[in-house]
């Protein structure tokens, strides 16, 4: 078994910006306690797939395959950066834009990786809200105490599609690309 999920993944010049704005947060005393997203743990997650059977996974990925091949590349545009679970925040996200493009990939992925999961009604239901995270607060803020600056970056470039493993470790997730799937260019 591996935990997947099919995320879309983040261009260094993106990271870097992200990593410059978010630097001044670091020191700030609210976020002492944040766990700070690592530089190689960026992505937007597309679909999160959860626990798969191994011998289900090249089957998958054969689908998946066709699935981007009928994707035309897009972009996302950032809207800001902001607490999620606005009452008790819980992270520090790069939300952005909802796109039609965005929602098209989701319900795709949904609706053909739907055999190989066990997916909850209300799971199949959720519209996804595109972001990239970029810190888990250990310790509630309240948002109406902090607020974060305008940020900005360049629209993100949406041309692949990948298949992520996730690992939970004692020091946080780690994931690894499995698999690339390269939008109809």
């Amino acid at each position: 078994m591996k935990r997947l999920f099919l995320g879309l993944p983040i261009p260094d010049a993106h990271i870097d910006a992200i990593e410059s704005y978010t630097n001044i947060y670091k020191a700030d005393q609210h976020l002492q306690e944040a766990k700070w997203t690592l530089r190689e743990n960026y992505h937007s997650t597309i679909f999160f797939l959860g626990e798969v059977v191994d011998a289900h996974i090249p089957e998958m990925q054969s689908i998946l395959r066709g699935v981007a091949a009928r994707m035309t590349p897009f972009e996302l545009f950032c809207e800001r950066i902001e607490f999620f679970a606005h009452k008790t925040p819980k992270m520090i996200w790069v939300r952005l834009q909802r796109s039609l493009a965005f929602l098209e990939i989701n319900q795709e992925c949904k609706k053909f990786m739907k055999p190989y999961l066990d997916m909850t009604q209300e799971e199949e239901m959720n519209e996804p809200i595109p972001h990239i995270t970029v810190a888990r607060l250990r310790k509630p803020v309240d948002p109406k105490h902090f607020s974060f600056k305008p940020f900005s970056m360049p629209p993100l470039p949406v041309n692949e599609l990948c298949l992520y493993e996730s690992l939970l470790t004692p020091t946080g997730p780690s994931y690894t690309i499995l698999d690339r799937y390269p939008f109809n260019l």
